[in-house]
């Protein structure tokens, strides 16, 4: 499903962009100041443009406007507090398997099975918050709302609060979880 599929994305643009396929990583390794400043806009900057080109291509070649689950997510279809715990739970479990798995403090060596790890992990975040909040832990998904047309003042939380759980997992991973020089 869903967590191959990413571990196969990543897989595969290891060596072009480190594997970057979601903004909320990109931010992960800025603050673990792994990239630079400028480095992190940039990758996020081409990760929306894919996002947009991508979406105004299916919704070029599709007919959407027929589906019964076109409209995008609201806060009436679900409560604004399970909204926040599962999308920032999800970025949370995302991002410190993410952090444990590349940590060559961890003693992991590069390797096929980090993407794997990754990707389970997508898989198993997305089981556990799928019925709850549709959009998914990649705030480029906001994308294809916009090119369709159907944007509401409810999208920015499943844009933004994935950074806020990255940037909160990060800080307790490198404040409390990251093992020590030996």
């Amino acid at each position: 499903g869903v967590g191959m599929t990413v571990c196969l994305m990543i897989y595969l643009c290891e060596d072009v962009s480190g594997g970057h396929v979601n903004p909320s990583i990109t931010l992960m390794f800025f603050l673990d100041t792994q990239i630079s400043f400028v480095r992190m806009i940039c990758y996020i900057f081409v990760q929306f443009c894919g996002g947009f080109a991508a979406a105004g291509l299916l919704w070029g070649i599709g007919n959407f406007e027929g589906l019964p689950d076109f409209a995008p997510p609201t806060f009436e279809n679900f409560p604004f507090i399970k909204v926040i715990v599962f999308m920032v739970a999800g970025s949370w479990m995302l991002i410190l398997v993410t952090l444990a798995a590349i940590d060559a403090r961890r003693g992991h060596a590069d390797c096929f099975l980090q993407p794997f790890a990754i990707g389970m992990s997508v898989h198993v975040a997305l089981l556990f918050m799928g019925p709850y909040v549709v959009t998914g832990l990649n705030p480029v998904v906001i994308c294809w709302y916009i090119v369709c047309g159907v944007w509401t003042h409810h999208l920015w939380a499943f844009g933004l609060l994935p950074f806020l759980g990255t940037a909160t997992a990060v800080a307790v991973y490198n404040g409390i979880l990251r093992p020590y020089k030996a």
